[in-house]
Order: C-alpha cells, then sequence, then structure tokens
C-alpha cells in the first residue's frame, strides 16, 4: 500500500509541478499577445483503442479534436478555425487521457458566437451525455492472442465558471488474453475508471486542459492495493495561425514502465484536405479521402505505443502486477461528421477502423520474473461514438 501511494504521489507531483511550469510560461506568453476578437468555439471528441497513442494522443477522431479550437481574428466572412488534434488510440486505461471534451458540434455554434452565447441559446445539447464504444483484436503471434473491448461515458456537468464544462469520464474495458498455461498468465483483465477533464480558455490564442482519474486495474483476483492506479495530464496549446497550433503538457499514465511521458508537438494543417498531427508520443498524417453530404472520409498513418498495467494473483496465490507493452504503425479510416464554415468539428455519429502492424511486443513482471517477450502481430480495430 505504501508502494502505491509513493508511486501516485510521485506521479501527481510531477504533474503538479508542470503545471506550474506550463500556466507560468502562459501567462507570460499571453501577456505578450496583441488583442482578438474573445470568440471561442468549444469542441471534443472520443476515439479509440482504449490504446494512447496511447491506446493512444487520440490524438482523437477524425474530428481529430484534443480539446477545443481557438479561432483567430481574422475577417468574419473568411473566419477559420483550427481544432487541435488528439492522438491516435492505445488501451482503455489511456482513452480516458486523450479524449476530447464531448460534444461535437452539439453546441451548434456558428464559430463566431461567444461560450456563453452559445450555451445559452443551446443549453441541452451542450449539456447531453456523449458514449464511445470499441474493439480490438491483436492475431495469434507466439501463442499469445488478445481481444479487448472498451466502452465509456462523457457526461457535462453544470459549468460553474463558464462554457465549456467540465466533464465527468466514466470508462470500462475488458481485456481477453489467452496464452499457453505454462506461461501463468491472467485469461481475463478487468479496467474501471472514474475522473474529469476540464478545458479553459486563457485568449484567442492560448487553452490549458486538465485531467484527473483514478483507476481501478486487476483481473479480477487480485484486489490489493496493487490495482489502484491514479492517471492525469495537463496541457497548454497554443494556436500561433490556421496553420499551425502547439501543445506542450505531460501524461500520468498509471503504467510500472511509463509512469510518466512528456506530450509535445505542432499541428499543421496546409490545406483543409490535408492535416498532420507531429505531437509526440503519437503522430499521424490525415487525408481528407471524400465528402457526400454532411459526412466526411478520412484516412490516417500513424504510429505510437500501447499498453497498460493490471495487478494479477499468479498461480499459487501470490499477487503481482503485469505489464503489456506494444509499438504499432496503423492505417485508419473514419466517418465523421462535415464541419460547417467557423466550426471546430461536425455534429452526430461517428466511425472509424484500424488495422496495424504490432511490433516490439512485451509483458513484464513486478516481482521481478524474466520479461517475456512476444512475436510481432498484426491488429484490427473498430471504434463508434455518438
Amino acid at each position: 500500500m505504501s508502494i502505491l501511494i509513493n508511486d501516485g504521489r510521485i506521479a501527481l507531483r510531477i504533474v503538479f509541478h508542470s503545471m506550474l511550469t506550463i500556466l507560468c510560461l502562459v501567462q507570460v506568453a499571453a501577456a505578450g499577445d496583441p488583442p482578438f476578437d474573445r470568440e471561442i468555439q468549444h469542441s471534443g471528441t472520443p476515439s479509440l483503442p482504449s490504446r494512447i497513442l496511447l491506446r493512444d494522443i487520440d490524438a482523437t477522431d477524425s474530428s481529430h479534436d484534443f480539446g477545443h479550437s481557438l479561432p483567430l481574428n481574422t475577417d468574419k466572412s473568411s473566419r477559420h478555425v483550427l481544432s487541435t488534434a488528439r492522438l491516435p488510440s492505445q488501451a482503455a486505461q489511456d482513452n480516458f487521457l486523450l479524449d476530447s471534451v464531448p460534444g461535437d458540434d452539439s453546441s451548434g455554434s456558428t464559430g463566431t458566437d461567444s461560450p456563453d452565447a452559445v450555451f445559452s441559446s443551446r443549453p441541452k445539447r451542450s449539456m447531453r451525455p456523449k458514449f464511445n464504444f470499441g474493439g480490438e483484436w491483436l492475431a495469434e503471434a507466439s501463442n499469445v492472442e488478445l481481444k479487448s473491448f472498451d466502452a465509456g461515458l462523457k457526461l457535462p456537468t453544470y459549468p460553474v465558471f463558464g462554457p465549456p464544462p467540465p466533464i465527468i469520464n466514466i470508462g470500462v474495458s475488458y481485456t481477453d488474453l489467452a496464452a499457453p498455461r505454462a506461461m501463468a498468465l491472467p485469461g481475463e483483465l478487468f479496467d474501471y475508471s472514474f475522473g474529469a477533464a476540464w478545458m479553459r480558455p486563457i485568449n484567442d490564442r492560448w487553452m490549458l486542459r486538465l485531467m484527473l482519474n483514478a483507476g481501478i486495474a486487476t483481473d479480477g483476483e487480485n484486489t490489493t492495493s496493487d490495482m489502484w492506479q491514479f492517471r492525469g495530464g495537463f496541457f497548454a496549446m497554443y494556436r500561433r495561425n490556421p496553420q499551425w497550433s502547439w501543445m506542450f503538457g505531460v501524461l500520468a499514465l498509471g503504467r510500472n514502465d511509463l509512469p510518466v511521458v512528456p506530450a509535445a508537438g505542432a499541428i499543421w494543417t496546409p490545406s483543409p484536405r490535408l492535416r498532420l498531427d507531429l505531437i509526440l508520443p503519437r503522430p499521424r498524417i490525415s487525408v481528407l479521402l471524400n465528402q457526400q453530404g454532411d459526412r466526411q472520409h478520412w484516412a490516417y498513418l500513424g504510429t505510437g505505443f500501447s499498453g497498460g498495467t493490471w495487478a494479477y494473483q499468479r498461480v499459487g496465490g501470490l499477487n503481482d502486477q503485469l505489464t503489456y507493452k506494444d509499438w504499432r504503425a496503423v492505417l485508419g479510416w473514419e466517418l465523421v461528421p462535415a464541419r460547417s464554415p467557423g466550426a471546430a468539428f461536425g455534429s452526430g455519429q461517428r466511425i472509424g477502423m484500424e488495422v496495424g502492424y504490432v511490433f516490439s511486443r512485451e509483458f513484464e513482471f513486478d516481482s521481478g520474473l524474466p520479461d517475456v517477450e512476444i512475436g510481432d502481430t498484426w491488429m484490427l480495430q473498430a471504434k463508434m461514438s455518438f
């Protein structure tokens, strides 16, 4: 118990000090920014692999929005809003970290309304809960096969400090692990999470995002304090112009191998049909294939890592912790709502499919047992949100 508490304190301490550093930098930078119209469009998106690409920074749906978008002070007839992105997906444990605030264009905003006006005119739509479901299959390799399924709910709360409101995140994930009996691995792994996320605009260029989450990851047999995890993150997003946005921050994943990782990079949109999320730990290139009415087909190519840590009980009743990790290169397709002029994203159902090559796979044990390497394999993933 003491070890878990100490690890959690260390992770939260790193996130806290990173928050203070980022806040200081944002305040200094924001003070020097020229005045802009106070018109901020908020957005949100879900995404998949539980996986961060952390299952992963999802980075995000084809709405690809990693949070809110910050419109620049341009002529209203040609106002363009660039949404920030989220990294491609990773494990249910990491999903909540990368999911954006729910709310496709549910606000009904045109990109020229203030957040308060948007919320006042569409309070019911702005407060609707958002659901997401996903599944992933990793083909058998080295006699090991993995299947996982996850579901999540994003529930807006009352906007005490003004729109956008804080979001309550609830998630559950189930992983089926088929492996030889000699490996003595658990056959089932469960993950339950509860947390909150909040985005706050500083001005028309700067946006802050905070995420805090508590999780339970276990095989159902090991119910000691080892199953508890502390996860979270803090980011600052800066929109320089319609083509470039920057993001930097830190993520606490709750994993034994990667308790805390930096997340930083840029988002470049050279044209309405091309978007490059040059963000670590999950870079991604997205291309608009086709638009049919109010629906858009996007294809993307990305890479990143995935995995998670679970408490489990070994044969003989000894408690241990298991960490699975891998790297992957993925090719995906998404069908998403079209964005109206000036809007950060469109509202409605999102559907996606992803195929990828998974490599550098490994199981690690907290007890000091030898690591188990697994052969490369292929993966297939599907996701839906509404």
